[in-house]
């Protein structure tokens, strides 16, 4: 490759072309010391240390170049071997001087601008002094010296840099720097924003390798304040954004505050990922994740460190593994492809721990744990299948049998596999988990896999996902399907199974003096199905298709001028005057269980009905009939068993043209036998015409009239043998707000007829006001209650909302005049209730000899990602709350509190707290006095301890804390101060301890990977230091 070198002059000062050797010799006498020393540094030449000794060795060169003219074209071209295009020009120059007869060394003075583009890329040069040798390419400059890199998508390094003097060679890219000082800004990890500068003795910058070294280096964000800083005696920026450091000084202010005897962070994220600290109960660990097949979801931060994004352009795309570092390049591997494409990934994980967290001995046991995460994707995402598994070798498990809860054995896992495929009719999932110990999951479980690195003295805080033991666990299968077999239609139209679910529960138990996992219980073949379809029917399938495509709904008509408006108003208009339609449901329920003790129980229960409609003459006759045939078998731990059959049928005859009905329900036949203990019970119930099979006997005629507004609907009901005789008539009253509606109850006892009920419902409503009312009166009670109301029941509803529909009133009641023949004037019901977005009130009272009497006052909140904001949207406030409290008038035990809640608080770049909270109280009952007065001075006792979590308060109090978490960080403008409190109930040895943790740690904003923290714990027994 060939590469072109056009040198563009743009002279701002007028300049012969001609330059004689003499006038060059002349030059170099008028050349400061400076300028000297830049010369012989441009021509590789060892001048010596004084003034004269430069000038004779530059003479002798020049004279030895000869002194014939030539002349500094505008547009000079010279071949290299590289296709690339690299240009200069300079911009401007108070003077500018040839030193040598072949115009290859030149001096420019006074304000000088130079501006180099190579692939369109721009670099400028200031200073006061530059000198170019064009035949050497390079150049050299001091005085006020600036280089400055322009912005570039492919650049590394985007920023501007100064110095004493400065060294450039354009054809190898290689920049030299004294006294360098250089300055970008960048996002760090976080995301936020930060001022990156450095300075270094001597800076050596590559723009072509991207690379960037400097010597007795300092970092800080802030170069006239430096609030935080890094010092080295080598600090190296690499390609990809590779950070080392040598003897490095992380310093706050001037206070020395972490020293690393070497550091190496990697631009681009490692394939390993790794993670190296220490945390008190593991000691030094490492943590190690490889993404062998695709990309795992599941990593905790970003692919690339603080370093990479201070130093690197944006880069949007993915990364993918390369060796042993990320980069954007996409894998060329079949597999990989299809892995990054599917979502599918391999993951595995290697981890090392110098301690053994909830090991069984005391001594310090470390431990290599090997593991695994995989998912994969097939047929469209159709199926999914995931597994994972982590194994170690526990040098103090134990061999043979467990005799304890606590100890667990040599080789120890914790394994699972699911699959999950989904169809277009159901789908199917899979679950089954393998543990080898309670306490394997929470050991290994809780594991760092995005790259952080810290000193050893200090405290790494890991993830608490998994924090109780695992007593107990399940495999379990469920699936379901809907289908509709076009080959079998009608006689099956539909195939649904709700449900069809397999479980199998194990526990942690000990056996025959051994513990281990065995099964407690075991459900197979949990089954819910339905299969319906017709067996015969008079309509013709191709009229019935023809007359749906045709018919608009009522609405669509209404739309249509009358003359596109279909004249056919029934369903029946296009099929045949009269037709018998007969179709079936018959639903399935089965599942077998089996317990540990092998007790087991089978139960099934078939429920198949039979349902017919038929209709003779359109509005002439209608006939529809239901009959169900109910079989059930119980067979429980072979104790019990019991068989039983149920048949019964509804059916209903309907005259429309005089709107004339009759229902008919009534049981056909019941079978049922019970073996129980050696004893049978069986019962036979055969049908009779008795009040003890049927239910439903009568006859109903109802009709509308309309009159404007007002619409009369009466009707009469008659409900006949073996039933009680009766009659009922009603008349319904609708105009416009108003409903009112009378019903008259008649016992016939022929030939008397007598008058036994009466109720009215009124209804009313009008723009936002809504009032119900209904009275009944039992007429043959009246006859002997010493009182005309004792036969009176009043039930009202009164409820009032706003015009915007987000708040309600509501007042309801029930009054009885005499309740269970015992009390007078009793309210079953009377309270009042209010309701908005977030808040539901509710006050009951209870009625008790005549009164009312205050029964409770029940107020729940919800609030769902509630945001407020202040003083110019700089403070904020985000709420999610879902709490309830029951205080009861009558029963003091029935008084409760419970709150699940998270609360954030933020003042824009001065502070950050988080809280959140899950607590229930139900011993109210121990803030009452001997007189059974509230007394609220126990309340507040027993709420200050239990805010007493640095103390015991919080193990003697009424206030059951489930999880509570307090985080707030104070952001300054380097540093960050975070502190943390959290606490959990945690389940351990079959018992619940609460089990809290505080943290403090300092971040460096530049840097978050550099934290200086410090964390205590206290697990029932005391607070302990993490570090």
């Amino acid at each position: 490759m060939k590469k072109t070198v056009a040198i563009l002059f743009f002279l701002l000062i007028l300049v012969q072309n001609v330059y004689s050797s003499d006038l060059a010799i002349i030059s170099l006498n008028q050349a400061s010391e400076n300028e000297l020393a830049m010369m012989c540094s441009l021509r590789n030449l060892d001048c010596g240390d004084s003034k004269s000794e430069m000038i004779s060795a530059l003479k002798e060169i020049l004279e030895a170049e000869g002194s014939t003219s030539t002349t500094i074209e505008k547009d000079s071209n010279t071949e290299k071997e590289n296709d690339e295009t690299f240009s200069f020009e300079i911009r401007s120059a108070n003077s500018m001087k040839r030193l040598s007869s072949s115009n290859s060394l030149t001096i420019l003075n006074g304000d000088v601008v130079l501006v180099f583009k190579e692939n369109n890329e721009e670099k400028t040069l200031s200073a006061q002094t530059i000198i170019v040798d064009t035949e050497n390419f390079k150049l050299a400059a001091m005085g006020e010296v600036s280089f400055a890199i322009g912005e570039n998508e492919e650049s590394l390094f985007t920023q501007d840099i100064g110095g004493e003097i400065i060294t450039y060679n354009w054809e190898t890219n290689v920049l030299n720097v004294t006294n360098a000082s250089v300055y970008t800004e960048r996002e760090n990890s976080d995301g936020d924003s930060v001022e990156f500068n450095a300075s270094s003795s001597l800076m050596t910058l590559n723009t072509e390798t991207n690379s960037l070294i400097l010597n007795d280096g300092f970092i800080t964000t802030n170069p006239t304040n430096a609030y935080s800083s890094i010092s080295a005696d080598k600090i190296a920026l690499l390609e990809h954004g590779d950070l080392y450091l040598e003897n490095a000084v992380v310093s706050l202010g001037r206070v020395d505050v972490l020293y690393l005897p070497y550091f190496f962070s990697p631009g681009a994220t490692m394939i390993g990922n790794p993670s190296i600290g220490y945390e008190s109960t593991r000691g030094t660990f490492v943590n190690t994740t490889f993404e062998l097949l695709g990309k795992y979801p599941n990593f905790e931060s970003t692919s690339s460190s603080s370093f990479t994004s201070l130093l690197k352009t944006d880069d949007s795309q993915d990364n993918y593994a390369t060796g042993s570092i990320y980069n954007s390049e996409e894998p060329t591997s079949k597999i990989q492809q299809w892995a990054i494409d599917s979502n599918s990934y391999f993951t595995l994980m290697l981890d090392a721990y110098e301690y053994t967290p909830y090991s069984i001995e005391d001594d310090d046991n470390g431990s290599v744990v090997l593991g695994y995460v995989s998912q994969a994707n097939l047929f469209d995402k159709a199926l999914i299948i995931t597994s994972s598994a982590i194994t170690s070798i526990a040098s103090d498990g134990i061999i043979g049998d467990i005799e304890s809860y606590d100890y667990y054995p040599v080789f120890r896992y914790d394994a699972s596999l699911s699959a999950k495929y989904q169809f277009e009719d159901g789908s199917i999932n899979l679950y089954m988990p393998l543990v080898s110990d309670p306490t394997v999951r929470k050991t290994y479980g809780n594991r760092l896999s995005d790259f952080s690195i810290d000193a050893i003295w200090n405290s790494q805080s890991f993830p608490s996902t998994y924090s109780s033991d695992i007593d107990s666990y399940s495999w379990s299968m469920d699936s379901k399907f809907n289908l509709s077999p076009d080959f079998l239609f009608p006689y099956i139209k539909n195939i649904k199974v709700s449900s069809f679910d397999s479980n199998i529960d194990y526990e942690w138990e000990k056996n025959d003096g051994n513990y281990s996992y065995v099964i407690d219980e075991m459900t197979l073949g949990d089954l819910d199905a339905d299969i319906n379809g017709q067996l015969f029917t008079t309509i013709d399938e191709n009229e019935e298709e023809k007359e749906n495509k045709d018919e608009l709904d009522e609405k669509t008509q209404e739309l249509l001028d009358t003359l596109y408006q279909s004249s056919n108003k029934s369903s029946t208009d296009n099929t045949s005057s009269s037709y018998y339609d007969l179709s079936y449901n018959l639903n399935e329920i089965f599942y077998y269980t089996k317990e540990d003790d092998d007790d087991t129980e089978l139960y099934n229960k078939s429920y198949l009905t039979l349902t017919s409609d038929g209709q003779v003459e359109p509005n002439i006759l209608e006939v529809d009939n239901s009959t169900t045939f109910n079989f059930i078998y119980d067979n429980v731990f072979d104790d019990s068993e019991s068989t039983s059959i149920d048949i019964k049928t509804k059916n209903a005859i309907q005259l429309p043209f005089i709107n004339l009905s009759y229902y008919f329900d009534t049981r056909l036949y019941k079978y049922s036998i019970t073996e129980e203990d050696g004893d049978i019970d069986e019962d036979i119930y055969e049908f009779e015409y008795s009040d003890d099979y049927i239910t439903t006997h009568e006859i109903e005629w109802e009709k509308s009239f309309y009159y404007y507004d007002l619409i009369i609907t009466p009707s009469i009901s008659l409900e006949l043998p073996p039933l009680t005789l009766s009659i009922e008539p009603s008349v319904t009253l609708n105009y416009k707000n108003i409903q009112n509606k009378t019903v008259f109850t008649f016992d016939i006892d022929y030939p008397d007829v007598e008058f036994t009920e009466v109720e009215n419902y009124i209804n009313y409503s009008i723009n936002d006001l809504y009032f119900g009312l209904d009275i009944y009166y039992d007429i043959e009670d009246s006859k002997t209650a010493n009182r005309l109301v004792d036969s009176l029941v009043l039930t009202s509803t009164v409820t009032y909302s706003n015009k915007d529909r987000n708040q309600y009133f509501t007042h309801s009641s029930k009054y009885y005049g005499l309740y269970d023949d015992s009390e007078e004037d009793y309210f079953s019901d009377f309270s009042f209730s209010y309701k908005n977005k977030f808040l539901e009130s509710k006050l009951n009272f209870y009625s008790e000899s005549s009164k009312l009497e205050l029964d409770y006052f029940k107020n729940t909140i919800s609030m769902e990602d509630y945001t407020k904001y202040w003083w110019k949207n700089r403070i904020g406030l985000n709420l999610d709350l879902d709490a309830t409290f029951n205080y009861s008038f009558s029963d003091i035990y029935s008084t409760y509190l419970s709150i699940t809640g998270s609360l954030s608080f933020e003042i824009a770049e001065f502070l950050s707290l988080d809280f959140s909270i899950t607590t229930s109280n139900y011993g109210f009952y121990n803030y009452y006095d001997d007189d059974d007065n509230f007394d609220f001075s126990l309340l507040f006792t027993d709420l200050a301890n239990s805010l007493d979590i640095f103390g015991d308060g919080i193990y003697s109090t009424q206030f059951n804390l489930e999880e509570v978490s307090l985080d707030m960080v104070h952001m300054m403008e380097d540093w960050d101060l975070h502190c943390k409190y959290s606490g959990s109930v945690v389940l351990s040895n079959y018992n619940y301890e609460w089990v809290t943790s505080v943290s403090f740690y300092l971040q460096w904003n530049t840097l978050p990977e550099l934290k200086v923290d410090e964390s205590f714990t206290n697990e029932g027994d005391g607070w302990s230091y993490d570090s």
